[in-house]
């Protein structure tokens, strides 16, 4: 417990120093348990030591129930207890006294001290007393420097008020009540309104995420004041482009000034802020809200490096780390597991805090990991024949037994080795495997970078409601002949976007990749499914290149000693890839990703939700007007890689 020290004040020429009473009750062991209220009110004698004269309670008061009484001095100073809250501060600063009789001469002098904030005994001023009615309560105002109003916007705990009292000495005790701010208001409202957005932009406060405005959406006055703490708050304003053009406007407004008044009709508006696919706008602003409620400390403990989530955004901090949080509630997850090639582990922990009046430390990962919380519906068709470009001999692909088989198992061994673990088992894939398709063929243009068109396979298949089924539709077919040789349209790869997979028989033939092995290509598929989703659905920005972002982002292929783009695959799982403003698309960034971000990308967001095309999130069963054209918008502006032709390995 912090204990106080008197310091001696000038008051001018007429006041000398005097020391504590010894008789006085020590404060230090009651200043943590009173609150503001009962301080500032003179509710109790033991928020406040007297230098001289003798202490009492009366009922004679401005506000609440009791007012403190000095009497038998001529010189005394009033200490408070220090303090970690104050409400309502503004640059003038009050209290009511009552002489017993009109004084002949006097002065009362205010002074406020908090240490941590670099403000020792400052004088707000003196008031002459000479005159004043007797028997009758007046009010004393004095002006608080802007310097001291600002500084106690922020968070302290050694906050304490000193009055000092010169008068004629008098048996009659003099009455003082009611400390408070004139005028100020006891909370600072924030509020954002958001416009023109395309395509994203992203609001972050204190480092925490907390807004998300995509496409084609706009929010109005929005009141925003539970994001902030008593103090200087970091309020980060981010405009993302996935593809051009790019806009935004953004204002905030505190207490009903504007303070952050940002427009962009053809971005990129910043200076120095490059063009292209990426953060095209990042500005960072000092919001300061005096009167919000101070920060509570939040401590995550646990299994050491278990990555920290807080209401679904990857934060950049691991376990154990502390948190500076506005009063509310919070879902805190934990993330744990890494692993490496045939071996990957990953488990996710979660557990709800309210955070109110103390410190608060919690270990999620002392409970129960969740266990699949969603599961992406997959169905796996086979298509027994497929016309690429044409329908003669030499390009009609006929599926066999054996293919079906070896892609079966690819697909479990997908899930259980990559999905599962990357996604911290928050995601498993129930999988379906459906008849072949015997008497509809499956038809490819001629171009080797053109995928089938699944459209008119469904219309005549009659199989149109699988996409309401299911979450995603594998459509696999073959690209070898009836006599084993590859199709002369040899198609260059595999496709994905959406709910669909197109996915030829590359690899079912090939020994080394039996019906055991999990299929990177197939991962890399569905996690086009997965950012289609993440992005139409949820409206969460994927990073610059989405699935493909593994080079802008600084994960060659092979990187870490994991096949193919694990490393970043896994990451991109997590919303652990960090994206920095300078990065962007098309463009590698360098053989080792960021050490930190300006934004962290990815599809958690989606991994950690149930994803359901046809479902709860939307209207009857199918998108919105607005969730159309704002994915038609989304998919127009889109890279070509969208609709994606990963290519085919090299054969053995």
């Amino acid at each position: 417990m912090r204990s106080l020290r008197f310091v001696c004040a000038s008051f001018l020429s007429l006041v000398a120093c005097s020391a504590p009473d010894p008789l006085e009750e020590s404060v230090g062991e009651y200043g943590q348990a009173l609150e503001t209220p009962e301080v500032l009110g003179f509710e109790d004698l033991a928020s406040w030591t007297a230098s001289a004269g003798t202490k009492s309670a009366s009922t004679d008061r401005t506000e609440g129930e009791y007012s403190l009484a000095l009497a038998s001095f001529t010189y005394a100073e009033l200490q408070s207890v220090p303090l970690s809250t104050v409400p309502g501060v503004s640059d003038t600063l009050a209290f009511d006294i009552k002489p017993p009789e009109v004084p002949a001469w006097g002065q009362a002098a205010l002074f406020v001290s908090a240490p941590s904030l670099g403000i020792y005994n400052a004088s707000l001023g003196q008031v002459a007393l000479a005159g004043s009615p007797g028997g009758a309560y007046r009010t004393l105002s004095f002006q608080v420097p802007s310097t001291i109003v600002a500084a106690l916007g922020q968070s302290f705990s050694d906050l304490t008020f000193k009055i000092a009292l010169n008068v004629p000495q008098t048996a009659q005790p003099y009455l003082v009540d009611n400390l408070r701010f004139v005028g100020g208001s006891t909370t600072s409202t924030v509020r954002v309104s958001v416009s023109g957005v395309d395509d994203f932009v992203y609001l972050s406060v204190n480092g925490l995420r907390r807004k998300v405005v995509p496409l084609g959406s706009t929010i109005s006055d929005l009141d925003i004041s539970d994001w902030f703490v008593a103090g200087t708050n970091s309020l980060r304003v981010q405009a993302i482009d996935t593809g051009e053009p790019s806009s935004y406007t953004v204002q905030v407004t505190v207490d009903g000034v504007t303070v952050v008044n940002e427009s962009c009709s053809s971005g990129p508006c910043q200076p120095g802020m490059l063009p292209g696919r990426g953060i095209v706008f990042d500005q960072t602003y000092s919001i300061v809200t005096p009167n919000r409620p101070p920060a509570e400390m939040l401590t995550v403990n646990g299994t050491a490096g278990g990555a920290i989530y807080i209401d679904d955004a990857y934060t950049g901090h691991v376990v154990p780390h502390t948190f500076a949080l506005p009063p509310g509630g919070y879902i805190v997850g934990v993330g744990v597991g890494e692993g490496f090639t045939n071996q990957y582990v990953g488990e996710f922990y979660e557990e709800q805090v309210t955070l109110e009046d103390t410190a608060v430390s919690i270990e999620p990962t002392a409970g129960s990991p969740l266990a699949f919380p969603n599961h992406t519906k997959v169905a796996l068709l086979p298509i027994r024949t497929t016309y690429h470009g044409d329908d003669a001999p030499e390009n009609t692909g006929v599926l066999t037994q054996s293919d079906i088989d070896v892609m079966h198992g690819q697909t479990i061994a997908t899930r259980d080795a990559y999905v599962e673990p990357f996604s911290y088992g928050l995601t498993t894939w129930d999988i379906d495997l459906l008849p072949v398709v015997e008497d509809t063929p499956l038809h490819r243009a001629a171009a080797s970078n053109l995928s089938p068109d699944i459209g008119r396979f469904l219309d005549e298949s009659g199989l149109r409601s699988l996409e309401s089924e299911y979450d995603i539709i594998i459509y696999f077919f073959s690209k070898f002949t009836a006599s084993g040789a590859p199709v002369a349209n040899d198609p260059c790869c595999w496709w994905g976007i959406n709910q669909l997979i197109a996915f030829p028989n590359h690899l079912t033939r090939d020994p080394n990749w039996p019906e055991t092995r999990p299929n990177f290509y197939l991962l890399h598929e569905s996690l086009h499914d997965y950012e289609s989703y993440n992005q139409w659905r949820l409206f969460f920005y994927n990073g610059a290149d989405g699935t493909h972002g593994g080079g802008t982002h600084g994960y060659p292929g092979g990187g870490n000693g994991e096949e193919d783009f694990l490393f970043f695959y896994r990451r991109f799982m997590r919303n652990q890839v960090a994206e920095l403003n300078t990065m962007r698309g098309g463009v590698d960034f360098g053989s080792q990703p960021a050490t930190s971000a300006d934004l962290w990308v990815g599809v958690f967001d989606t991994m950690r939700r149930d994803v359901d095309w046809g479902g709860a999130l939307l209207a009857s069963g199918v998108p919105s007007v607005s969730d159309r054209a704002r994915a038609a918008r989304s998919l127009a502006k889109a890279p070509e890689s969208s609709m994606c032709g990963l290519p085919v390995p090299p054969s053995p």
